[in-house]
């Protein structure tokens, strides 16, 4: 695979993957679960959820794998751009602009135009994804690897360190430093944004500190790119130790939860973080593996199709009306049927997915 020239369809695909469970398939899977006794209550159907607070479900894994994959895509981007010929200056403004393109997607995507502060997030995962990605990616362009992974680690440890040891000051009296109204994470993201502002849940998201404490996850992603750009090793080779990585990561976030930090979705504990990290890992090297070093990639091509125009899946469920297209599409069949939920919630992921393939095929492609 010559790297320069060819696409890495594997990490299209992983995209693609990713996506399409908050493109309806997530919900499509509930909807079959509760056809059967144990319904809505049932294993499968729970990790079609994120967790209430402490835990873990297969839903958790959908938000850092989106970070995994900004840092994967980095390496790449960056040789092009100097291949180009651009000065380190021009591709820090690229980055830059490209940040706050992604908050102000996030803050229109969240409702800002509403001009309701009672309805508004100021920031979403595009937010984070924009400043992660922007703070990764001055590690990748003025760090060598092992400061990188010295740096991942002191933040891992920090943070680490912060919630153990630095409760917070607001905490009730008994709660832990990782409970829900006891945390650092939840103090800072108050002072840090207003939040009293807008109005809403305190403890509804933590965004901003939280685009620092994540960088790990980036970093991890340009870590892997790195392996997958390496010419000292095999292709199997590659995928192999990707994988050992990840199983490595997982067991050190399992072994984590042993010194009292929880699995935390909502704060990216640490432990959440090497779990999630491994996991990552080793999804990319199955998928490395079977499409690129293998050349089985034909299965792949309904998740490529997605992972090409991720950025549109993601803004087009709230931009479109793609529920009054199922509705008059599907609502019909649906109201013939005894599971109506399931065909409805199937009629939503195939009108997404066909919207997509259509941009596909007339090679339309947004990007920031």
């Amino acid at each position: 695979m010559s790297l320069g020239s060819k696409r890495l369809e594997s990490l299209d695909a992983l995209r693609g993957f990713d996506m399409i469970w908050i493109m309806g398939l997530a919900a499509v899977v509930r909807a079959f679960c509760e056809q059967f006794p144990c319904g809505a209550s049932s294993w499968v159907a729970l990790q079609m959820k994120h967790a209430p607070w402490g835990g873990f479900s297969f839903y958790d894994l959908i938000f850092p794998l989106f970070l995994f994959m900004t840092g994967m895509s980095f390496p790449f981007s960056y040789a092009s751009q100097v291949r180009k010929g651009l000065s380190p200056t021009k591709i820090h403004l690229r980055m830059f602009k490209r940040m706050l393109l992604l908050i102000l997607l996030s803050m229109v995507h969240c409702g800002a135009l509403q001009f309701d502060s009672a309805k508004y997030h100021y920031v979403s995962v595009l937010q984070r994804i924009g400043i992660t990605g922007f703070l990764a990616g001055l590690m990748y362009m003025h760090f060598r690897p092992r400061v990188r992974i010295a740096v991942a680690a002191a933040i891992l440890v920090g943070y680490w360190a912060l919630l153990m040891f630095c409760p917070s000051p607001l905490a009730p009296e008994g709660a832990g430093p990782f409970a829900k109204q006891g945390n650092i994470v939840d103090w800072l993201d108050r002072c840090l944004a207003l939040r009293s502002w807008f109005g809403r849940d305190p403890f509804e998201i933590r965004d901003i500190p939280l685009s620092f404490f994540q960088v790990p996850l980036a970093l991890l992603g340009m870590f892997a790119a790195d392996i997958v750009r390496s010419e000292r090793m095999t292709p199997s080779g590659k995928s192999l130790g990707i994988a050992s990585i990840g199983a490595a990561l997982l067991l050190s976030g399992a072994g984590l939860i042993f010194t009292g930090c929880d699995i935390i979705k909502n704060i990216s504990t640490p432990s959440f973080m090497l779990v999630t990290g491994g996991l990552c890992m080793i999804l990319f090297a199955v998928f490395h593996w079977i499409i690129d070093v293998k050349g089985f990639a034909a299965w792949s091509f309904p998740l490529r199709v997605v992972g090409m125009n991720a950025l549109v899946a993601y803004l087009m469920q709230t931009f479109l009306p793609i529920r009054s297209m199922v509705k008059f599409f599907f609502g019909g069949v649906a109201s013939l049927t005894s599971c109506p939920d399931l065909v409805m919630a199937a009629g939503y992921c195939v009108i997404c997915w066909l919207i997509l393939y259509f941009l596909y095929r007339v090679k339309v492609y947004v990007k920031v």
